[in-house]
């Protein structure tokens, strides 16, 4: 996986977890943090 699909990941997934927030999705907004914080750390088999 490329370094830019990752931060496309992360970048994606910050803002998902933002709207879920604005809406009190809890556990979209928990599956969004967790995707987020995935991408974070470079591991492209998360």
């Amino acid at each position: 996986m490329e370094n830019q699909d990752l931060e496309d990941i992360r970048s994606n997934s910050h803002a998902l977890k933002g709207a879920a927030a604005n809406v009190n999705a809890d556990l979209l907004k928990k599956a969004a943090l967790e995707l987020e914080t995935q991408s974070k750390k470079g591991d492209p088999d998360f």
